[in-house]
């Protein structure tokens, strides 16, 4: 298919869409995921029922990410169930709100820190929601593709840009330089941060698209994947 997912929680669970290399050499690596459906009751995987009257946008979903019982998601719409809102929207359970005005453009990734703040990258622009307004935090040269937040509240961005950036609350970092796209990242519960994309360097190490940052250094996950992590 030419490209694989990571959907990590906890204490780093990886699914990639395609076989690799070095696998011996990998932590244990399985997925889970929280996602807005229920699955009928005898149905096979291919089945799925809305959960509750869980209603769709009028365009692409591109994001997801939840805090609590609060389900955030991204994407290009203009309205979604009986919400007209931008970009971005809340469903608390009952029903769609709104976060603001919404957001100009496509909201490609969200994420969302242990104080409830709502990051979004939207085009080449990185916004926060603190509950009450978006804030706009910084502009790049290119889109941005993805988030991540650590326990310490540092977040990580990466995108078809050739670097990954960190916010520590006052001022932005380079954590690393790449030679390709950052599309995917996460960290489990130790800080770790875990990065896949288009890349086969970061920070100056050997990394076939996939890579970890344990706070002080960069290594590859065993011999790394054949084709793009998203």
């Amino acid at each position: 298919y030419g490209s694989a997912t990571i959907t990590i929680t906890s204490d780093v669970m990886c699914s990639l869409g395609f076989a690799t290399s070095g696998n011996e050499n990998y932590e244990s690596l399985l997925a889970s995921t929280v996602v807005p459906t229920v699955q009928s009751p005898g149905a096979g995987d291919e089945h799925w029922a809305a959960l509750g009257d869980l209603a769709g946008a009028d365009s692409d979903l591109f994001a997801m990410a939840r805090f609590g019982s609060n389900l955030y998601v991204g994407g290009c719409f203009n309205a979604i169930g009986s919400l007209v809102t931008q970009g971005v929207a809340k469903w608390d359970g009952i029903r769609w709100q709104a976060l603001g005005a919404g957001l100009p453009g496509c909201v490609n990734v969200l994420t969302v820190d242990n104080a409830g703040n709502v990051y979004a990258g939207a085009g080449v622009y990185l916004y926060k929601w603190n509950g009450s307004i978006w804030i706009s935090m910084r502009t790049f040269n290119q889109e941005v593709k993805s988030l991540a937040v650590d326990n310490d509240g540092n977040i990580y961005v990466g995108g078809e840009f050739s670097y990954i950036d960190k916010w520590d609350g006052v001022a932005w970092s380079q954590l690393a330089a790449t030679n390709g796209a950052v599309y995917s990242m996460t960290t489990n519960s130790s800080g770790i941060l875990y990065a896949g994309g288009a890349f086969t360097t970061v920070g100056g190490v050997s990394a076939s698209r996939i890579a970890r940052w344990n706070g002080s250094a960069w290594t590859a996950l065993g011999g790394g994947v054949n084709n793009t992590v998203r």
